[in-house]
């Protein structure tokens, strides 16, 4: 066995993936929560916004909405 080398590994760079691969994972649960709630037609607590129905920002969320619908 003196043909191996035996290297320290960064632990940097270990974890770097270890962030990445959090991160995926918490993006496909949301996504995969996302897409449940619009099949059995939940509104989750955070899509529920109170705006006031005659500020711009009302109507335009109202229009992205009803896109997303469709």
């Amino acid at each position: 066995m003196n043909h191996l080398k035996i290297i320290n590994a960064s632990r940097g760079l270990v974890h770097e993936y270890e962030n990445v691969k959090r991160k995926l994972f918490n993006c496909n649960a949301n996504n995969y929560f996302k897409r449940q709630c619009h099949q059995k037609s939940i509104i989750p607590n955070f899509a529920k916004i109170k705006i006031p129905t005659n500020s711009p920002a009302a109507k335009s969320t109202q229009k992205k909405n009803i896109k997303s619908e469709s």
